[in-house]
Parts: C-alpha cells; structure tokens; sequence
C-alpha cells in the first residue's frame, strides 16, 4: 500500500514540475518583452534559429574539402 502512495505522490511532483517549467518559461518571456505586443508575437511565432560568427566559421571549415572540381 506504500508503495502505490510513493508511487502516486512522484508522479505528482514530476507533473508538478513538468507544470511549473512551463509556467516559468511564459513568466520570464513576459518579464523580458518590452510591451503586450512584443510579448504576444513572442508567443505567437517561433523564433529564427540564426547562426552565429563562430558557427558559421566552423560549418564553412568542416565543409571546405567538399567542394568537388
């Protein structure tokens, strides 16, 4: 009988965590968007995955003996 009560009571912290983890994200979104439209375009789009100086450096050297004559 425990052990369905251990069982039960971790399964509700991970839900918990899992819950608060979201919430926390939105809440420094909202904390760091300049104003209601910043903060509702943030949501709405996903954002642009650009690469960096130092990344772009290190694709173009990992693909520099690629190129075919």
């Amino acid at each position: 009988m425990i052990y369905y009560i251990c069982i039960l009571l971790l399964l509700f912290i991970a839900g918990q965590a899992i819950i608060h983890h979201f919430e926390r994200k939105d809440l420094y979104n909202r904390i760091m968007s300049r104003d209601i439209f910043d903060y509702e375009a943030a949501k709405s789009e996903p954002h642009d995955a650009r690469m960096s100086a130092h990344r772009k450096a290190l694709e173009q050297w990992k693909h520099k003996g690629d190129e075919t004559k």
